[in-house]
C-alpha cells in the first residue's frame, strides 16, 4: 500500500527482534518455510529510498497485541485475500480503565475464563 501511495520513506515497526534482523541480512534465517517471506519484504525495501527498523517489544505494543486477538477471532472464508478492517478505538483514562476492567471482569458482562476471554470481551465492546 505504502508504495502504491507514493511513500519513499517508511518507519516499520515491529515485535519481533528476530525478524527484524533477518530482514536486515544481519542473522541467518534457518526455517526454510520463512525464507520465501524474508526474501519477499527485502525485495520490497529496495522500493523505498529510506526505511527504518524499530523493534518495540510485545508488551509495549498495544495496537499489536489488539489485532492479534482480532485476527485470531476472525474466520475469513477466503484465506488467500482478508479485507481491511475499519476499527473504530474508544480510548480512556487510567480511572476509566480501572472501572471497565472491572465491569468486564465481574460486572454485566460476567466473569472471565482467562486473559484472551476478558481481552475479547473488551474488543467486543469496542475497548482498547
Amino acid at each position: 500500500m505504502a508504495i502504491s501511495i507514493n511513500v519513499y520513506e517508511l518507519l516499520v515497526i515491529g515485535d519481533s527482534d528476530l525478524v527484524i534482523h533477518q530482514v536486515q541480512g544481519e542473522w541467518a534465517v534457518k526455517n526454510p518455510k520463512i525464507k520465501p517471506y524474508v526474501r519477499y519484504v527485502q525485495n520490497l525495501c529496495k522500493m523505498f529510498r529510506k526505511i527504518e527498523f524499530r523493534q518495540t517489544p510485545r508488551i509495549q505494543n498495544e495496537l499489536a497485541n489488539a489485532l492479534s486477538t482480532i485476527a485470531s477471532m476472525i474466520k475469513h472464508p477466503d484465506t488467500n485475500n482478508i479485507d481491511p478492517l475499519d476499527i473504530e478505538l474508544k480510548c480512556v483514562d487510567a480511572a476509566q480503565a480501572v472501572r471497565l476492567i472491572e465491569q468486564i471482569h465481574a460486572g454485566v458482562c460476567g466473569t472471565h475464563m482467562n486473559g484472551l476471554t476478558l481481552a475479547r470481551k473488551a474488543l467486543r465492546a469496542v475497548y482498547f
